[in-house]
């Protein structure tokens, strides 16, 4: 029976150490299309013609063109805007502005701007830190189908910020935000196999994951990686490999 305790505080340590990191920033998304359902013609040509500018790197006109979209009412560009004026990257930072915008597209239904919403009270970011509302944006962009949403509501699950700690909530929304496609997600799902917690081990589920998550800034990703794949037989990983060249995400 005493050694219940230890096991059950390594699980513990291992939980806080997993679900306390990074969160996946949600500046961190280049400019995309737009979604292929945007029927507007006019506000498709706008935004092709902010897409021109940004990758020009002619930024005072790519912001005015998507102002423009964004005070028209449009979602995505506002959450775009939003996440542009939180991140300071590519335009001077505002968060009272990032704040408007992102709280704009939240309204329309927007996820990317509520883990953006989110990210801002987590942070205490141009507004008081409050983990309670963090987690209640976190838990509307994750059901909203946003990846990075998906994956830091898993963390507060595993952390317990805003909420009751719950492994098993953690677990699942991170599985979720992997199975969308999260790089963040898919590394933490990786771990969660290499070393058991809340799942039971698994050396080949970890490389899958750990594959489909490494990236030039996910060292993380890159050692499990290499630890799962030593547990491994030649045939476990061609195998492995075979599942990741075939894997799709899937669509929120």
């Amino acid at each position: 029976m005493p050694q219940i305790f230890p096991r059950l505080m390594t699980s513990c340590l291992l939980a806080l150490l997993l679900f306390s990191g990074c969160s996946a920033s949600p500046e961190a998304h280049p400019a995309a299309p737009l979604p292929p359902k945007t029927k507007d013609q006019l506000i498709v040509q706008k935004y092709a013609a902010f897409l021109t500018a940004e990758q020009q790197g002619e930024w005072a006109k790519a912001r005015a063109i998507l102002t423009e979209l964004a005070e028209s009412g449009h979602a995505y560009s506002q959450s775009r805007l939003g996440l542009r004026l939180l991140s300071g990257r590519q335009y001077t930072q505002d968060l009272p502005g990032a704040l408007h915008w992102l709280t704009r597209a939240s309204e329309l239904g927007s996820a990317r701007a509520q883990n953006g919403l989110a990210s801002m009270y987590a942070n205490g970011r141009g507004v008081p830190r409050n983990h309670e509302i963090a987690f209640r944006y976190y838990s509307m962009a994750a059901r909203g189908g946003d990846a990075d949403g998906c994956y830091n509501l898993g963390n507060c699950y595993g952390s317990g910020r805003g909420t009751a700690p719950d492994l098993a909530e953690a677990i699942r929304w991170h599985r979720r935000g992997a199975e969308l496609g999260g790089k963040w997600a898919q590394a933490s799902l990786a771990k969660c196999y290499l070393k058991g917690l809340g799942v039971e081990r698994d050396y080949r589920q970890a490389f899958q994951w750990a594959t489909l998550a490494v990236t030039a800034w996910n060292l993380d990703a890159v050692q499990t990686q290499s630890s799962a794949a030593a547990n491994l037989t030649p045939q476990q990983l061609r195998e492995a490999h075979d599942f990741v060249s075939q894997w799709r995400p899937l669509k929120p």
